[in-house]
């Protein structure tokens, strides 16, 4: 099972695996400086307050569609929530 699927071109997919493999052994810090650099390109030229606006609706969306949600669930997304306003 691919799980790219629709999102990497075919054609692109040895390169892709092949640069997976590569970045695997990149220090955790390095790949989570990257995925901030990503998150920043995608947020440029927005201002804070939009920025979180769009991360709660996006979450909220989340939680939404997300089928079968237990009360262990619920309860896990408010400590998640908290730490994540603890950070803020």
């Amino acid at each position: 099972m691919w799980i790219w699927d629709g999102y990497i071109n075919p054609n692109k997919k040895e390169q892709f695996l092949a640069c997976a493999e590569k970045l695997k052994h990149i220090n955790p810090h390095v790949i989570e400086d990257i995925e901030d650099y990503i998150l920043l390109q995608g947020f440029k030229n927005m201002k804070p307050l939009e920025i979180k606006k769009t991360i709660d609706a996006d979450l909220h969306n989340r939680r939404t569609k997300k089928k079968n949600r237990s009360k262990e669930d619920e309860e896990e997304e408010k400590v998640v929530d908290q730490r994540r306003n603890f950070l803020n």
